[in-house]
C-alpha cells in the first residue's frame, strides 16, 4: 500500500467515524429532547391499565377517556396512522417486557392489518432507535429489509433518510403525534367510488401477530383484538370480508378476546364515517362507548 492510498484510507476512515459520532449525538438528542409518545414508550413513561394500539383506525376511532370512564381503568392509545401490526409490534413488545401495571391491551384490526406494507411508516419516529432495540431493527427490517440493513450499518446513510419532521422535531423539542387519540372531522368528504377487492393477507404478519399475542399472555395482559367499523359499502364490496375475522378468530384463547364491529349497525350510517375506513368524531364517540361497554362486560365476567 502506498504512502497516498494509506492517507487516503485514513481519511475516509476519520469521515466515517465523524459522520458515525454526528448520527449517534443526534440520535440521542431525538430521544431524550423531542417530546411525543413513541419516545414515551421506548422511555417507558407510558404505564396504564389499557392500552390501546393499531394503525389509523386506532388513532382516530377509539377515544382513551371514554374506556377509561367506563371500565375504570386508566387508558392510553398508541395509535399510529399506516402503520400496520408487523411496524407497530415493536412498540407493543417493547412495552410488554417493561410494563408494571397494564392488564390489558387493544389491537385495533382493519382490512389492511394483515398485509405486507412496501415502506416503513413514519420513519423519523423510529430511527434513532434501529442501532440499540432489536424489536425496532426486526420491525422496520421485515419491511423494508435492504434499506434498513444499510441504515443501521453504514454511518451516515441514516441521516440522508430521515425527512424535514425530523430535523424540525431536532429543532423545537416537538412533534405532532404527542396526543393519543386525534378523531377525524364531522365533515363527511365525498366518498371516492369502492371496486371491488379482496382483502390482502400475509401469512408472515398472521404469524408474528399469533407470537406476539402468546407473549402478552405469558406476561398476564389480556388481549382485545377488535375489527373495527367500516362502511356498509365498503364491506359489501369486499370480495372476501369474512377471511380476516376468521383469521382473528383463530387466534382466540383463554385471555384473548375477538370484538368485532365490521359488520355493527353503525355501519349504515354515513354520518358516523369521515371515509369508507374510518369514522368521524361523532362515529369516534358511539363506537368507544360500543367498545368500552363490551370490554367491562367482560372484565366483570372475569372478576377483573
Amino acid at each position: 500500500m502506498t504512502r497516498k492510498t494509506t492517507y487516503l484510507t485514513l481519511f475516509l476512515l476519520a469521515v466515517m467515524a465523524t459522520v458515525a459520532i454526528l448520527q449517534y449525538g443526534l440520535d440521542r438528542f431525538y430521544v431524550s429532547h423531542v417530546d411525543n409518545k413513541i419516545n414515551a414508550l421506548f422511555q417507558h413513561r407510558i404505564d396504564s391499565d389499557i392500552m390501546v394500539f393499531g394503525s389509523s383506525v386506532a388513532y382516530t376511532d377509539v377515544n382513551p377517556d371514554t374506556l377509561a370512564h367506563i371500565t375504570r381503568h386508566g387508558c392510553f392509545n398508541m395509535g399510529a396512522p399506516g402503520m400496520n401490526f408487523a411496524q407497530y409490534e415493536s412498540l407493543i413488545l417493547e412495552f410488554a417486557e417493561n410494563k408494571k401495571k397494564c392488564r390489558y391491551i387493544v389491537m385495533c384490526f382493519d382490512y389492511g392489518s394483515f398485509c405486507a406494507y412496501p415502506s416503513v411508516a413514519w420513519p423519523h419516529l423510529f430511527y434513532s432507535y434501529l442501532q440499540n432495540n432489536d424489536h425496532v431493527y426486526a420491525a422496520l427490517y421485515s419491511i423494508d429489509p435492504s434499506t434498513v440493513l444499510l441504515e443501521k450499518y453504514v454511518p451516515g446513510y441514516k441521516l440522508a433518510m430521515l425527512n424535514k419532521e425530523f430535523y424540525s422535531a431536532i429543532l423545537s423539542g416537538k412533534l405532532d403525534f404527542k396526543r393519543g387519540f386525534v378523531p377525524k372531522s364531522n365533515a363527511r368528504p365525498v366518498p371516492g367510488s369502492i371496486r371491488p377487492d379482496y382483502i390482502p393477507f400475509d401469512p408472515k404478519v398472521y404469524g408474528r401477530t399469533k407470537k406476539c399475542l402468546a407473549l402478552l399472555t405469558r406476561r398476564d395482559i389480556k388481549v382485545f383484538m377488535v375489527f373495527n367499523p367500516v362502511s356498509a359499502d365498503l364491506y359489501q364490496q369486499t370480495l372476501n370480508p369474512d377471511m380476516l375475522k376468521r383469521k382473528l378468530r383463530s387466534l382466540v384463547s383463554k385471555d384473548v378476546y375477538f370484538l368485532d364491529y365490521s359488520a355493527d349497525s353503525m355501519n349504515g350510517n354515513a354520518s358516523y364515517f369521515y371515509d369508507h375506513r374510518h369514522l368521524n368524531g361523532r362515529g369516534a364517540k358511539l363506537f368507544s362507548r360500543k367498545l368500552a361497554q363490551d370490554m367491562a362486560a367482560i372484565m366483570v365476567h372475569d372478576g377483573k
